[in-house]
């Protein structure tokens, strides 16, 4: 097979797989290898391209006789040799005219002058404007520098001002608050300290007190009863009831005066020694409150109506007993206060809380 064989008879390209068209016998390529696309004179007239005014697939219009193509016979009765090849109706067109360019190379160049221009208006305004905005921009920066600096040592002065001041007035704080808080402390501290000292020491004195006390009474009436046992050598005894209260009436005990020199307690050491001389068994009674101070009575152990107790300063016969109000359930206050006795330092209230 030649070369022209091998090239498209449409568009002159070498092919290496051929389409021969079975109309026309012509070599194609594989986009002009149908008849409808190298407009094929061999093709036969399909009975449908005769019709007039048909629906065309692509919109609606009024088709009349197709063009005849131009690679058929315009009369249908002319014989088929007469029919002009495609390669003929090919190199038959004529090349197109060459277009001249110089209009648009015209249009190029004066757009190009045109952004040259733009460029030189917009160089020589843009030299200007930053002419004209330089001394503006220049004295409002100058303003707000000023402003912004300002500021700025403001707040450095204003926070290291709060620094010093506030070590400086910790400092006077400091020691103004330590002399004022030693002042109120010491005064508090003076006055609690004396009230818990004043508390202690009476306490412990008193306590010193009661044991010194009971110690040199126990010691003095001792050595008190030796002194009588030793003066008389009679045994004495538990009388009645009645032989108590006729000793009590002849006894001048309570006639006595209640001074700080003679108390309650030489009342009763004074009743217990005259009953001794007479030989009736009398017995000293201290009586503990539970408030201080405490009392002192003689008791008898009687015959007919055993243990009873007597007010030693008034000969009168005493209630004893734990929880008793000793001056108020005996109702014996007002004799002694009209002769200055004990109840001047014992209150009527006072509860027996032991009795020894």
């Amino acid at each position: 097979m030649g070369d022209e064989e091998m090239k498209c008879v449409v568009c002159k390209k070498e092919v290496y797989l051929p389409y021969r068209c079975s109309y026309c016998g012509q070599i194609f390529c594989d986009k002009h290898r149908l008849p409808e696309n190298h407009m094929c004179p061999g093709l036969p007239k399909r009975g449908w391209e005769n019709r007039k005014n048909v629906f065309h697939p692509y919109g609606r219009s009024s088709i009349f006789q197709p063009a005849p193509s131009p690679l058929q016979p315009k009369n249908a009765n002319e014989p088929v040799d007469k029919r002009v090849d495609a390669k003929d109706f090919i190199k038959s067109k004529s090349p197109p005219k060459p277009v001249h360019k110089i209009k648009g190379l015209t249009y190029s160049v004066v757009l190009i002058l045109i952004s040259l221009s733009l460029i030189v208006v917009w160089d020589q305004s843009y030299n200007l404007g930053v002419a004209s905005r330089l001394e503006e921009g220049t004295i409002q920066g100058l303003s707000l520098g000023e402003d912004l600096g300002a500021s700025a040592g403001y707040n450095a002065g204003y926070y290291e001002g709060v620094g010093e001041g506030n070590n400086e007035g910790y400092e006077l704080g400091l020691i103004e608050g330590n002399e004022e808080g030693y002042i109120h402390g010491f005064s508090d501290g003076k006055t609690t300290g004396y009230s818990v000292g004043y508390d202690s020491g009476y306490s412990l004195g008193y306590s010193q007190g009661l044991f010194e006390g009971n110690l040199t009474g126990f010691t003095f009436t001792y050595e008190k009863g030796i002194g009588d046992i030793a003066d008389r050598r009679f045994n004495v005894t538990d009388v009645t009831y009645y032989a108590v209260k006729r000793f009590l009436r002849t006894d001048r005990t309570d006639s006595k005066k209640y001074t700080s020199n003679f108390v309650c307690f030489d009342f009763a050491i004074a009743v217990k020694k005259n009953a001794f001389e007479r030989g009736i068994r009398c017995y000293y009674v201290r009586l503990v409150f539970t408030e201080p101070p405490g009392h002192a009575i003689v008791a008898f152990n009687t015959t007919d109506r055993g243990l009873v107790f007597f007010e030693s300063q008034s000969d009168e016969e005493m209630d004893v007993d734990i929880g008793v109000r000793y001056w108020r359930d005996n109702i014996r206050v007002s004799k002694l206060d009209s002769d200055r006795s004990c109840t001047e330092t014992c209150q009527p209230y006072h509860i027996v809380h032991q009795v020894q």
